[in-house]
C-alpha cells in the first residue's frame, strides 16, 4: 500500500516503546515514485538482513558467523517489518525491534568482547556503526565492528545498487543511520581484500578469565599482552576451560584479526598444559610472523619442513615440538 500522508506522531510514539521505525530511502529507481519491483525490494531486504545480523554477531557474539543453527535471539534481533511505501523516490518505512528486548541475556553479559549496544539500539544502528568504521575514514584507527564476514555481507548490497543511485537509512530523531552507493560499496571491497584471512597458530600462555557459558576465555603472555577466545564447540567439550583456568597452556587454533593486522580473537581448537620448550609460543600471533619462525625448515627436505608444509593437520602439539626440537639439535 501506498501512503502520501506521514504517518501521526502518536502511532510512531507507540511503536518507539518497541523497537525504532526507520524509513529506507532508496533513490534512483526507475518505476515511479513510492513503487519498486519485488526483485528489487527483495534483493535490498535479503541484504540488509545479511549485513545487520553479522554486524550485531560480531558484537555479541564475538564473530560475525558460525557453524550450526542461527540462536533464537539473532533471529528475532534482525525480524524487521515493512509497514509501508511512501512517495519522494521510494521511501520503505521499516520497524526494528530493541536488542534489550530481543537480546536480553546477551545485552546483560560482560563486556568481553566489545562494548555493548544500548537496550534500545536495534541491529540497524549496529549496522550503521559498523559502516560507520568502514566509509568514515576511521579504519585506521579502529576496525572492531566489522570482520570479513560483515564485509562479505555489506558486497551483497551490490546487486541492488546496479539497479538505484543510493540507499539511505534514517530515523525521525536521530537522521542519517547510514548512506551506500557504488563508490562507498568500492570502499568495501578494497578493505576487504587487504583483511588478513585468519590463519592457524600455536600460543602459549596464561589461561586467564574464562565465561563458561558462552565458551570464552582470555589467554595472558609473558610480556603482559592478551588475547580473546573461544572454544570451538565441534571440537572440544566447553568444560575442558575448568580444568585449565590459571594455568599455564599451549592451545592451537585459528587465530582472527582486525584490518590493522591486530589479532581480534583465538579459536581454540586443542587446548593442553603447557610443556618443556613451548614458550618459544608464549607471545602474541601477527598476522605474519609465526611461519617465519619456520621458513628456512620449509624449504628444507626434513621432517619439520614436511609438517609445516601440511601444517594445519592432524599433527599434535606435541608432535610440532618434538619436530622442533630435532631441528634445533640438527
Amino acid at each position: 500500500m501506498i501512503h502520501d500522508v506521514p504517518v501521526p506522531n502518536r502511532v510512531r510514539e507507540d511503536r518507539s516503546r518497541q523497537g525504532t521505525c526507520y524509513e529506507l530511502v532508496i533513490q534512483g529507481l526507475d518505476t515511479p515514485s513510492g513503487t519498486i519491483g519485488a526483485r528489487e525490494l527483495r534483493d535490498v531486504l535479503s541484504a540488509l538482513l545479511r549485513s545487520s545480523e553479522r554486524a550485531l554477531r560480531l558484537i555479541l557474539d564475538g564473530k560475525s558467523g558460525g557453524p550450526g543453527k542461527r540462536p533464537s535471539w539473532l533471529v528475532d534481533s534482525v525480524d524487521l517489518v515493512v509497514e509501508e511505501l511512501r512517495k519522494g523516490s521510494t521511501i520503505a518505512q521499516l520497524q526494528a525491534p530493541a536488542l534489550g528486548r530481543t537480546a536480553t541475556a546477551e545485552m546483560d553479559q560482560d563486556d568481553f568482547w566489545l562494548p555493548k549496544p544500548a537496550e534500545t539500539d536495534t541491529a540497524l544502528d549496529v549496522l550503521g556503526e559498523a559502516i560507520g568504521q568502514i566509509v568514515g575514514q576511521q579504519t585506521e584507527g579502529r576496525s572492531d565492528r566489522f570482520d570479513n564476514g560483515v564485509l562479505d555481507a555489506l558486497l551483497s548490497f551490490r546487486g541492488p545498487l546496479r539497479n538505484v543511485l543510493q540507499l539511505e537509512l534514517r530515523t525521525m530523531d536521530r537522521g542519517s543511520t547510514f548512506l551506500l552507493n557504488s563508490a562507498k560499496l568500492d570502499m568495501v571491497k578494497e578493505l576487504r581484500e587487504r583483511m588478513p584471512t585468519p590463519r592457524h597458530f600455536v600460543v602459549s600462555g596464561l589461561f586467564n578469565k574464562i565465561e563458561h557459558q558462552n565458551r570464552i576465555f582470555e589467554i595472558v603472555f609473558a610480556d603482559g599482552t592478551r588475547l580473546r577466545g573461544t572454544i570451538d564447540p565441534v571440537l572440544l567439550d566447553p568444560e575442558v576451560m575448568r580444568a585449565f583456568w590459571g594455568r599455564k597452556v599451549t592451545i592451537e587454533g585459528e587465530v582472527h584479526f582486525t584490518a590493522q593486522k591486530v589479532p581480534r580473537f583465538l579459536e581454540a581448537r586443542s587446548i593442553k598444559e603447557a610443556g618443556r620448550g613451548e614458550g618459544i609460543f608464549d607471545r602474541l600471533p601477527q598476522a605474519a610472523s609465526q611461519p617465519d619462525l619456520f621458513s628456512e625448515a620449509q624449504t628444507r627436505p626434513n621432517r619439520l619442513g614436511k609438517l609445516m608444509g601440511a601444517w594445519p593437520g592432524d599433527e599434535s602439539i606435541e608432535e610440532l615440538m618434538e619436530a622442533l626440537e630435532g631441528q634445533a639439535s640438527a
